[in-house]
């Protein structure tokens, strides 16, 4: 399944204000998936 037009709702230069909420989770992208893919 094609992802390439996920990543154009990322925005990897956004800097996090003081107010935004913040998670941590692990990924473990399948074969063939770049990290970058899978996160987005």
């Amino acid at each position: 399944m094609p992802a390439e037009w996920y990543l154009d709702f990322i925005d990897l230069a956004y800097n996090s204000s003081g107010k935004d909420l913040v998670a941590l989770f692990r990924v473990e992208p399948a074969p063939r998936i770049g990290m970058r893919e899978a996160v987005g």
